[in-house]
């Protein structure tokens, strides 16, 4: 991963980030922001870095600033997803603008925070993880399955719900 403050010195990163595109290698772009509402405002040296590198990355997500614990769980939301998509159906770069709204001084926290990591599963993949799970299934006295947004499912889809519903006596909501 790279990292670095804003504007001009996140521009620098555009050769790299198109190169590291092209050939699919595995970046995190972490870029630091200024305070967003100083945005269009003459402000020395402010560029627009929300999703900068847009055409060269699988993913940009720019971070909310943080005042309250929504704003530090979509942070996390976030984060994830975009990690996530660094090694999802081939490597490449993402990027994580964070928006530092002023000089936030001298870091004094020795410890940072445990925050929610989540993993893609999949099937063909993690064959062993699939099958550690299907015991664990079938021990479960209450199992639900909550389908995403893909609408509407594939016939063949719908077919393996029906199959594993019946086979786990599971409830599926979409």
């Amino acid at each position: 991963g790279i990292c670095c403050t804003s504007s001009v010195a996140a521009s620098n990163y555009t050769p790299g980030i198109t190169e590291a595109f092209y050939l699919r290698v595995p970046l995190l772009v972490i870029t630091a922001d200024r305070n967003p509402n100083m945005l269009e405002q003459m402000e020395n040296q402010m560029i627009n870095q929300v999703d900068m590198f847009r055409n060269f990355c699988k993913k940009c997500v720019n971070l909310p600033v943080v005042k309250d614990e929504d704003d530090a769980w979509a942070c996390q939301r976030m984060i994830n997803e975009a990690l996530l998509e660094v090694r999802h159906h081939g490597n490449g770069p993402v990027q994580v603008n964070i928006p530092i709204p002023k000089d936030l001084g001298i870091f004094t926290e020795p410890k940072l925070p445990d925050v929610k990591v989540i993993r893609r599963f999949d099937y063909m993949r993690d064959m062993d993880k699939w099958k550690e799970m299907a015991v664990r299934l079938k021990k479960a006295s209450r199992i639900m399955v909550v389908c995403g947004e893909r609408i509407p499912p594939q016939r063949k889809e719908l077919d393996d719900m029906i199959r594993f519903a019946k086979k786990y006596n599971c409830v599926i909501a979409t």
